[in-house]
């Protein structure tokens, strides 16, 4: 295999987007990949896949995986490495992410990445009611349904997964009604045992995520932040209010700014921003 795919000079090219490879085996792994319009369902999740093996390889990693990854400095889990060594970029005092254009230095890329866009780029999307320009996504639907009143996301009332279409929560809420076997309704991990399945961490319901005096707006941050600050493993969630869209929910949560160096709050991040220009006195900002 080695003598024919390196050395045997003939080149397989495939015949829609000009890609070139040394053999047969890897084209026709490309033309399923890129070109094959069908496509292989999850049975856990909404995911589609073109070839078996990527289907067969998320279903191990992700629903059916027992290994964890766990951070040393502050105890969060991970179900994938690659993950945990984002984290973990977090805790260190190394900036390996400076911007060619400026000279912000960040701790992990896709901070950087976020930078970028934000501060170097015009924003590239319009919002089709008022012409308003916007960075994200995100930030689009934001004004949209908060200024607008027009909905953009629907969110599933136990989980608080958002979707893009009516139809593709309902899907998604039949998880919850109809789990498989060793399949948490609520919170939709797949366990390998009854044990662990009845041992796990499941969701919990509050009111809000705020803590310290700072509303962390996502149960991601909050459930990281009472982790690391406080000690306490917990996976909680909000649960969106009754006829109230996304963004106007999400607009009422102001978020609080807070100084990198001596964790003083500030209402808006222009304050936060004035008070870090002498309280860092030229430590690197991020």
């Amino acid at each position: 295999m080695h003598v024919e795919g390196k050395h045997s000079g003939f080149t397989y090219i495939c015949e829609t987007c000009g890609f070139q490879c040394s053999t047969g085996s890897r084209l026709k792994e490309h033309n399923k990949r890129y070109h094959n319009k069908e496509t292989l369902n999850c049975e856990y999740c909404q995911k589609t896949f073109k070839l078996k093996l990527d289907l067969r390889n998320h279903i191990v990693n992700v629903h059916l995986s027992e290994r964890v990854f766990k951070c040393e400095t502050c105890g969060m889990e991970f179900r994938r490495k690659s993950t945990l060594t984002v984290h973990e970029a977090t805790h260190s005092d190394v900036y390996n992410f400076p911007c060619q254009q400026c000279d912000k230095k960040f701790k992990v890329k896709n901070l950087l990445n976020k930078h970028i866009i934000r501060v170097h780029q015009e924003a590239t999307l319009e919002c089709e009611h008022c012409s308003k320009m916007f960075y994200t996504r995100w930030m689009l639907l934001d004004h949209i349904e908060s200024r607008h009143g027009v909905q953009m996301r629907f969110v599933c009332d136990v989980c608080v997964a958002t979707f893009d279409s009516q139809e593709e929560l309902a899907t998604h809420k039949a998880r919850h009604d109809h789990p498989k076997d060793l399949e948490c309704c609520l919170c939709l991990i797949v366990f390998p045992s009854k044990e662990n399945m009845v041992d796990h961490l499941c969701i919990t319901y509050r009111e809000d995520y705020v803590c310290c005096e700072r509303d962390w707006r996502q149960h991601l941050h909050y459930n990281k932040h009472m982790l690391v600050k406080h000690g306490v493993k917990i996976n909680a969630r909000v649960k969106p209010e009754p006829n109230v869209l996304l963004g106007q929910i999400r607009a009422k949560r102001k978020r609080v700014e807070s100084c990198n160096k001596c964790k003083a709050i500030f209402p808006s991040r222009t304050m936060k921003k004035q008070h870090q220009e002498t309280c860092l006195a030229g430590d690197i900002q991020v």
